[in-house]
């Protein structure tokens, strides 16, 4: 949290992408200790940031197979 407020700072508070990817990085971390719910990266305007791989959090609800798998 610490880094993404000194990088703000360091932007003049503009939403630079290398900030982005620290909020990124924090939210997922408030992710992985059950601190929020999980979220698409997509639903967080957190997407096609630089070194990004995927579109959502692994845990978020989007990323899991069996949510969007049909039952017979």
């Amino acid at each position: 949290m610490m880094d993404y407020l000194k990088c703000m700072k360091f932007t003049e508070n503009k939403n630079a992408p290398n900030c982005r990817v620290l909020a990124k990085k924090y939210l997922g971390c408030r992710m992985d200790n059950q601190l929020m719910e999980n979220s698409d990266w997509d639903s967080l305007g957190l997407v096609n940031l630089p070194g990004d791989s995927t579109t959502s959090h692994p845990n978020s609800k989007a990323s899991d197979p069996s949510a969007t798998t049909e039952k017979n």
